[in-house]
């Protein structure tokens, strides 16, 4: 790219005027070249250079770019030997003093599906663990249960870590540091909620008649708070009646749910405390919030691009002329040129997962 910039995808009225034919065979120029430069890392093309070894103009070069996403995206300004330079912040950069790959997020969705799939990557070497547990368990002809316990033993209790890790575990150091915490609100309708049956010792005190089992919740609990403590967070389309009952339950403030809010029509409740729920609902952690709907939402009908975490590196804010990103393409040709659907994926500079 000349600049850093972001791009996004076409709008349906600009799609009608795109010709994605052109924009397709223009995508495999470029990946051409790129390729070329898997091994010849030394080419100092300038981006005009580059625009004319491939014969496509800027206009051309950025229209077969957008055709490729799913979803707004950064472009940084580099040079096409430069396609291995992981993205980095100067500044930064000097006081880590150790390799860095930064990625710019656009969305919720994108951060959510970064985090989640890094999470839930697979561990090398525990199927092989496991493979040796079972082989263990069959020799010792042990009992299924006593299989399926050590198996979710060695599963929970095993992890390859690295050694600072370790030595971080030994020493006994926290991993992790929090100014703040998270409260989990049951926030559904009372008869649906998990309760925690009290100790058989403590049940062995009531009465027969009593029904009195459970441990008090964080609601029971709010609604035995002092009255210096009155004042005090969910989506509307799948199921409204549990909607209205959260934001209530959430965003106004009440003394007794039994008699104030159960029985009610959740929307009648809800019309009733518009005003202060409206009033709470707008600090900031509501748009946070309906990010991550939003963002939920988007995986539910099929997401967008479900590789996000891989990228291409970049050199951000370099002062040379040229980066060419990583260039991707998943993108149906149902009603835009129709046919079936094609996804051809690029990353690092050669073809990706198809």
């Amino acid at each position: 790219m000349k600049q850093t910039m972001i791009l996004t995808p076409f709008l349906k009225e600009e799609a009608l005027t795109v010709d994605f034919d052109k924009c397709d065979k223009d995508m495999e120029k470029i990946m051409k070249y790129m390729k070329t430069l898997k091994n010849n890392l030394d080419d100092t093309r300038t981006h005009e250079q580059f625009l004319a070894a491939i014969k496509v103009t800027e206009d051309e070069y950025i229209c077969a770019i957008r055709s490729t996403l799913k979803g707004p995206k950064v472009f940084h300004r580099r040079r096409p030997c430069e396609i291995r330079i992981n993205n980095y912040n100067k500044i930064a950069l000097l006081a880590w003093g150790a390799n860095m790959d930064i990625q710019y997020v656009m969305d919720a969705y994108s951060a959510m599906q970064y985090t989640t799939s890094y999470q839930t990557k697979g561990q090398r070497g525990m199927c092989q663990l496991l493979d040796h547990v079972a082989e263990q368990c069959r020799d010792n002809n042990a009992p299924l249960l006593e299989r399926v316990r050590k198996l979710g033993n060695a599963f929970l209790n095993c992890q390859i870590i690295c050694i600072q890790e370790a030595c971080n575990h030994i020493m006994g150091n926290s991993a992790k540091r929090a100014s703040r915490q998270d409260v989990f609100v049951p926030s559904g309708p009372k008869a649906e909620r998990a309760r925690l049956i009290k100790e058989q010792k403590q049940l062995e005190k009531l009465q027969p008649e009593d029904t009195n089992i459970f441990y008090d919740n964080i609601i029971e609990k709010y609604q035995l708070r002092p009255p210096e403590l009155r004042s005090t967070h969910f989506s509307e389309k799948k199921d409204p009646e549990k909607y209205y009952y959260e934001q209530v339950l959430l965003f106004s403030a009440f003394r007794d749910e039994d008699s104030e809010l159960c029985g009610v029509p959740a929307k009648e409740l809800f019309e009733k405390r518009k005003e202060e729920i409206e009033r709470n609902r707008s600090r900031p952690i509501e748009g946070y919030k309906r990010m991550t709907d939003e963002a939920f939402e988007k995986a539910e009908n099929g997401g967008g691009d479900d590789d996000f975490y891989i990228h291409v590196p970049h050199n951000m804010d370099s002062d040379d002329d040229e980066e060419v990103n990583e260039l991707r393409r998943k993108r149906s040709s149902a009603g835009q040129r129709g046919g079936g659907a094609e996804a051809l994926r690029y990353r690092h500079g050669h073809a990706a997962r198809a």
